[in-house]
């Protein structure tokens, strides 16, 4: 199988599951590392399974903070670690600056859905306004409305799929 189809198949399985059930089943995450690392060293060999363990550990590495702090599901680190095993350190370093994107933008509208255009767009800027005044962030609001979820597995699938289109590893029009 393609490694690049495999990933597909995977991030978008993994994004199906995080918007229906609101999260990413191990199963499927582990299927992804071993697949990833399988299919690195049947194509490179000893290079091929040092890449893709390099790459599964720097995709843990780079969610594995966000998850400690509670901002995310063990899932969502798991499946970038399963995008690492199957692009590679550089490549998940890659993918990961698209999903950053798509995530800022994600949460940006959730939270403008959740708590409205204005209250949000004061929030950002006390927060900025503080941070270049006194150099530290503003202690967090409470509030009384619960937070909405973030399904990061979406991003992660849109942030992936727009890596692979960018680097041409995915054509549109084949």
């Amino acid at each position: 199988m393609d490694m690049m189809l495999f990933v597909l198949v995977v991030v978008i399985l993994g994004a199906v599951s995080d918007a229906a059930r609101g999260l990413i089943p191990n199963w499927l995450t582990m299927a992804g590392v071993s697949g990833g690392i399988t299919l690195q060293t049947a194509h490179d060999g000893l290079s091929g399974l040092v890449g893709s363990l390099a790459g599964y550990c720097v995709g843990i590495a780079l969610l594995i903070g966000f998850y400690a702090c509670g901002g995310m599901g063990a899932g969502d680190v798991k499946l970038l670690g399963a995008v690492g095993s199957c692009l590679g350190p550089f490549g998940v370093m890659q993918a990961a600056v698209a999903i950053a994107l798509f995530g800022g933008l994600y949460a940006l509208g959730v939270s403008c859905r959740h708590r409205g255009w204005r209250t949000m767009l004061r929030s950002v800027y006390a927060g900025c306004l503080t941070i270049a005044l006194t150099g530290c962030p503003a202690p967090s609001a409470t509030s009384t409305a619960p937070e909405p979820l973030l399904r990061y597995g979406i991003v992660i699938a849109l942030g992936t799929a727009l890596t692979l289109w960018w680097r041409g590893d995915l054509s549109l029009i084949s």
